[in-house]
């Protein structure tokens, strides 16, 4: 397997990381799993690309995990809605600013944000997540 597909597979490892933490309100955190998930598929696609490491493989797993990525966010977020008091836009650095200093000067308002995704979490079970991806990861170990 090329490096680049292992960069792949890493991103797509990211995954239940980054809806971890926006189920755990986060946000942060999630922040920087996405940054470093982007960061990677610009690295695996100039390697493959500079280093004429292109595969059939890659071709299939890197839209794989781009959309991985994107759609657990989407369904992460909208789980909690857009009436979560922590929601704010993507990229918008001065909402997520905002949200931050709020977090950190009123210890109500971070309760608030604790107590609102604990009664969430029953929605998200690890269990049957960890045995869906030991499954997708033993299919695309035979495809290989």
């Amino acid at each position: 397997m090329s490096i680049p597909n292992l960069i792949t597979l890493g991103r797509i490892l990211l995954v239940p990381f980054v809806v971890w933490a926006i189920a755990s309100g986060a946000m942060w955190i999630a922040f920087v799993l996405f940054l470093a998930a982007g960061a990677s598929d610009a690295v695996d696609g100039f390697l493959a690309k500079r280093f004429h490491m292109t595969s059939e493989l890659g071709s299939y797993l890197d839209p794989l995990a781009d959309k991985a990525l994107l759609v657990s966010i989407y369904l992460s977020l909208g789980i909690l809605g857009e009436t979560y008091p922590g929601y704010f836009e993507v990229g918008d650095a001065a909402g997520l600013a905002t949200l931050l200093g709020r977090c950190e000067d009123d210890p109500g308002f971070l309760g608030e944000l604790w107590g609102r995704v604990a009664a969430l979490r029953p929605l998200v079970d690890p269990a049957h997540e960890r045995a869906s991806w030991r499954d997708l990861l033993r299919e695309l170990a035979v495809s290989m």
